[in-house]
């Protein structure tokens, strides 16, 4: 052979010798292969590590034996494979005939080397060495399958790929927890699992703890555990070799690592929300490691009526009383308007924001009036709805109740002349357009009948302007607003500007306080409304002056400071509470706030003209009475001036007496009696009855009378002094009486001292006590000044702490806590 068959050769018999060794090998190692896959495959699908401590050791003892005992049957069948036996697989693979290869390895016998013998010898060498030419050496085969008939080889294989797939990234630990059985856990060690069950914000209910060590659960005793729907779920468990799931109702949950890579016994954790189910579990390989029965409780939706029918104030407002009640608060309610008979061009319903108290309670009540006397609906007849809203926005309706709608009455001629042509645009059709803008011109075109109010002409040629232009719809509904403005500026003046302004001021704050807004916005916001109100009492003490109903054009600025007053103090009283993060105490005296503005409004509104004569009668009367209070204190200070005099100054006549001819204050006293007891009269004809405290005054009057006409100083003294105080008291008395007749607000526009004096039960504006500085404040406790101030030092002081870098982080973030409740 050349060289190169040489070399080719030796490669084959080397392959001849490993496809022989592997045939021997192969067969008596498949068990082994097959013990230490299906080992492999059990360690990847992490099975081993959820068995018991015991039974995970007992299956390594025998997966070891099992492949130990392989294992020898494998290394028995090693050895090395003869030269001889390796040519004669390749002469066997190649096909080839009387074993060439054994002849090109012969040598001639000694004694053969006759003439001719030699060279047959050779002859037969090369006929040998072109059958190798052909050799070559085919695939081992070991035969397996006549020692595994059922495949089980294949069925190992499959497993392992599925084992690799679950394994994955965590094939190393899943390996490594398979080798190191926990020999020290119990078959009743389930590890620690703690379930928080929090309820929604909305309920008010505390989270529950539920808790389970190694087997033992604690936080029910049998009985069902009613947890509302919505309730977000956090499940820990800790000291577990595998992952376990949350079982709640139809969903299964799966606890997920902690860290992120578990490790031989990790920490798990699971969140979801409870929206049905019977039964909290947790589960380990269908292996209960806690249960807890649970009793889902349903979100029912509010109920909404009526407390009282929708009924009309006699200042033109529409009043809406209603009871509320769902399992856990209500949030809002709205009345939903909606006309009975539907006209071109109106809109098909209205809906009106009701109050409702921050509490959140269960059961709420309120009570709301709304100014609507601006709106095209105004006279007409409606029904209204009442739909109550609870945090989880499901809704409750009200049966409908049928209402007309108040409309305000205009005293002022030309005002309910505008008002007039304002209904007739209802319609927008170009007629009607045509006939109300020349209306509107011939008003206009009579200035000295509205005091010659350049506003007013504005307004006019701008309404009738739009009326003969515009053609878009809107036309018509701006036209509606600028008459409307421009009747009330006839009969008001400039307070329904000033009342506009405030109107805006006041929504923008209590817009800011629903969206919990800070306390840098909240203060801008209120220096607003404080400048709005401002700017309307001011409108409102020039309309009383200009409509006569004080004494003087300076009385009603004085009356309305005192207001100012009373109304700028509860605003700063808002203020303070916003600041201290009372915000429900806050938007209590806002709401308070609002009230006392709409019966100021309700008494500055005067009604038809019999009514403001009455209105104008009220006030001259508790005028006259005002000043019979300050005749009678001149009186009684010159009474006790003479007393004095009597009783050691001039050293003449006993003591308590006068000198001869009488007092001189007696024929005053009398007249300022008979004018007392006329005034008296006019005020049963007025209000139908006579405040008692008239009664008494008049009677101590008398006995003054009596005392001066004897010369009994002392006595007439103390008559006087009680008279005195019974007129002082009968100024709050008849305010009241007088709020009764004409409204809540009416005792201030009346102006007069003594206005701004709380009587029994209400002061002169209506209100009642239970609320800071007498103001109501329904079901909502608002805190006293001094727990205002005393916040407000808390909040400085953790304001102060906040900025101590030095302070422990643990310490920081708590105060960062209690800052943002503020």
């Amino acid at each position: 052979m050349s060289s190169g068959q040489d070399r080719r050769y030796r490669r084959l018999l080397r392959l001849a010798k490993g496809a022989l060794l592997w045939e021997r090998v192969w067969p008596r190692a498949w068990p082994f292969a097959a013990v230490v896959g299906g080992f492999v495959t059990l360690a990847l699908l992490d099975i081993l590590p959820a068995l018991p401590g015991w039974a995970h050791g007992l299956i390594l003892v025998g997966f070891g034996g099992a492949a130990a005992v392989a294992l020898y049957r494998t290394l028995s069948a090693l050895g090395p494979v003869g030269r001889d036996a390796a040519r004669r697989r390749i002469e066997i693979d190649s096909g080839l005939h009387h074993r060439p290869l054994a002849a090109l390895e012969d040598r001639l016998a000694a004694g053969c080397d006759a003439p001719g013998g030699g060279a047959l010898w050779q002859r037969h060498r090369q006929r040998m060495a072109e059958a190798v030419s052909r050799i070559r050496v085919r695939w081992p085969a070991p035969d397996v399958a006549s020692r595994d008939p059922w495949a089980l080889r294949a069925v190992v294989v499959l497993l392992l790929v599925i084992g690799v797939a679950a394994g994955g990234h965590e094939a190393g630990p899943r390996l490594a927890r398979a080798v190191a059985p926990d020999l020290t856990a119990t078959a009743t060690d389930t590890g620690r699992i703690d379930v928080w069950i929090s309820p929604p914000a909305y309920t008010g209910l505390a989270p529950v703890l539920l808790t389970a060590r190694d087997g033992s659960q604690d936080g029910l005793q049998g009985e069902p555990l009613p947890v509302p729907v919505g309730s977000s779920v956090l499940a820990q468990a800790g000291r577990l070799p595998q992952a376990p799931v949350l079982l709640l109702g139809a969903d299964r949950v799966p606890f997920a690592s902690v860290t992120g890579s578990p490790g031989p016994v990790s920490d798990y954790r699971a969140e979801t929300v409870v929206e049905g189910g019977s039964r909290l579990t947790v589960e380990l390989r269908r292996r209960t490691l806690a249960s807890w029965p649970i009793r889902v409780i349903a979100d029912e939706a509010p109920e909404i009526a009526f407390a009282a029918p929708p009924d009309s104030t006699p200042d033109g407002l529409l009043a809406l009383s209603y009871r509320a009640t769902d399992d856990y608060g209500v949030v809002g309610v709205t009345a939903t308007l909606e006309r009975t008979a539907a006209q071109t061009g109106e809109d098909a319903s209205l809906q009106l924001k009701l109050p409702v108290p921050p509490s959140g309670q269960q059961s709420v009540s309120g009570h709301s009036h709304h100014d609507l006397t601006a709106h095209p609906w105004a006279g007409f007849a409606v029904t209204i709805r009442l739909e109550a809203v609870d945090a989880a926005g499901q809704r409750g309706v009200s049966e409908p109740v049928a209402v007309q709608l108040p409309e305000r009455s205009f005293s002022h001629p030309v005002a309910r002349a505008v008002i007039a042509e304002r209904r007739r645009l209802t319609d927008s059709e170009p007629e009607i357009r045509q006939g109300v803008a020349a209306v509107l011109e011939r008003i206009a075109g009579r200035p000295d009948l509205f005091a010659d109010d350049v506003v007013v002409s504005l307004a006019l040629a701008v309404a009738r302007s739009r009326l003969i232009a515009g053609r878009e719809p809107a036309a018509v509904s701006q036209v509606r607003d600028i008459l409307w403005q421009t009747a009330l500026r006839i009969e008001l003046g400039r307070v329904p500007m000033a009342e506009r302004r405030l109107h805006e001021a006041h929504d923008a704050v209590a817009e800011a306080l629903q969206r919990d807004a800070d306390v840098a916005e909240l203060d801008s916001l209120i220096d607003d409304l404080q400048g709005a109100l401002e700017e309307y009492l001011a409108a409102v003490a020039d309309a009383l002056a200009e409509r006569g109903l004080t004494a003087d054009a300076e009385a009603a600025p004085w009356a309305t400071m005192m207001a100012g007053a009373d109304l700028m103090d509860v605003v700063e009283t808002m203020r303070q509470l916003a600041q201290s993060g009372a915000r429900a105490g806050a938007e209590a005296m806002l709401a308070d706030l609002q009230r006392l503005l709409e019966r100021l409004r309700a008494g500055l509104s005067g009604g038809d003209g019999a009514a403001a004569a009455e209105f104008a009668e009220a006030g001259r009367l508790m005028r006259e009475l005002g000043a019979l209070a300050e005749r009678q204190q001149t009186l009684l200070d010159q009474t006790f001036a003479s007393l004095r005099d009597a009783q050691g100054w001039l050293g003449e006549g006993a003591p308590g007496t006068a000198s001869q001819g009488g007092a001189p204050e007696a024929a005053e006293q009398e007249a300022l009696r008979r004018a007392l007891g006329e005034l008296m009269l006019d005020l049963d004809s007025l209000l139908g009855g006579i405040p008692e405290p008239l009664g008494s005054a008049e009677r101590a009057m008398g006995n003054a009378v009596v005392g001066l006409k004897r010369h009994d100083l002392e006595s007439a003294v103390e008559s006087q002094g009680e008279a005195l105080a019974h007129l002082q008291s009968s100024l709050s008395a008849a305010a009241e009486a007088m709020a009764e007749r004409f409204g809540p607000g009416a005792a201030l526009l009346l102006g007069g001292a003594g206005m701004m004096q709380p009587g029994p039960g209400s002061d002169p504006f209506g209100r009642f006590g239970g609320g800071t500085r007498g103001f109501g404040t329904g079901d909502v406790a608002v805190p006293e000044e001094g727990e205002i101030r005393r916040a407000q030092e808390v909040l400085r002081e953790l304001r102060r702490r906040a900025g101590e870098a030095h302070r422990a982080r643990d310490e920081l973030d708590y105060i960062q806590r209690l800052l943002r409740l503020f």
